[in-house]
């Protein structure tokens, strides 16, 4: 049998964790060299001095990419505590967590309001609450992905009853909306002026018994703003019905604004006196 001369090189590719290995034969051969690269499960080729080159590699083992840095996960607020009880308020407070970028008040499952962090100092006043009614409260803390740590334990609590019988809160809206051909500053003024003169007529509405007086809060009245939206199809298709009128290309433009309005014997803190 005819001897062969085997060489070894061995390199390290540029690809992170993979080993090159050459073999290099003599260009005579004891067996075929279709058989003998078969047998390696390999590539061979031949140079112009008939020497055989023949490559093999081991796996590449990929460098794995760094994992992001998860948001950090915000406790629970502490020391969660009832300050103060009033017949339409509640005053809580509870240490600041670090990284908070919001508070969320519950009552139970409901969501009663969610507030920037930055302006909590020493506690947040619950305001515009049903006299006589008891509250299942908590708080959660918001980071600046909207992720919400766990609740604070609950507290129980119940605002004072009214001082009359004839005393008790309402919402009251006025609402107003037209169609323009365009929406600008003087149509959204005009609707929001018909919601105003809708909401004062509701609050005339209202009455309270004696002794009791009327108020309400707060004092100009919650406003949405004029919104401008588009007619949808079925809108254009009834009022063409209804009016003959083709709105295509008109808008709706909305406004609604509303109060809090009060029957009690002397002036909730910050109400006005209804006429």
């Amino acid at each position: 049998m005819r001897q062969v001369a085997i060489k070894t090189k061995t390199r390290v590719s540029a690809e992170p964790s993979l080993i090159v290995t050459q073999v290099i034969l003599a260009a005579a051969l004891a067996v075929p060299l279709g058989v003998f690269a078969a047998a390696l499960g390999v590539i061979s080729t031949r140079n112009n001095s008939g020497q055989v080159r023949i490559a093999y590699y081991a796996s590449a083992t990929p460098t794995p990419s760094p994992s992001a840095t998860p948001a950090p996960v915000l406790s629970a607020p502490t020391n969660f505590q009832v300050v103060e009880v009033g017949q339409n308020h509640i005053w809580l407070n509870w240490d600041s967590v670090a990284g908070a970028s919001a508070y969320v008040v519950y009552n139970g499952t409901q969501r009663l309001t969610t507030f920037d962090a930055s302006g909590f100092q020493s506690g947040y006043f619950l305001n515009y609450l049903t006299s006589n009614t008891t509250y299942v409260l908590a708080v959660a803390a918001m980071g600046a992905d909207s992720k919400q740590s766990g609740k604070t334990p609950s507290k129980t609590v119940s605002t004072a009853p009214a001082k009359d019988k004839c005393e008790g809160t309402k919402l009251v809206e006025g609402y107003s909306s037209s169609i323009y051909p365009q929406c600008n500053d003087t149509n959204g003024n005009q609707v929001c002026a018909r919601a105003a003169s809708d909401l004062a007529v509701k609050v005339a509405a209202v009455t309270c018994d004696s002794p009791c007086k009327k108020y309400y809060t707060p004092e100009p009245p919650h406003q949405d703003g004029a919104h401008c939206n588009p007619l949808s199809q079925a809108a254009i298709d009834l009022i063409k019905k209804w009016t003959g009128f083709d709105a295509s290309n008109y808008k709706m433009v909305t406004c609604k604004k509303w109060v809090t309005v009060y029957c009690a014997v002397s002036a909730p803190e910050g109400a006005t006196a209804a006429p």
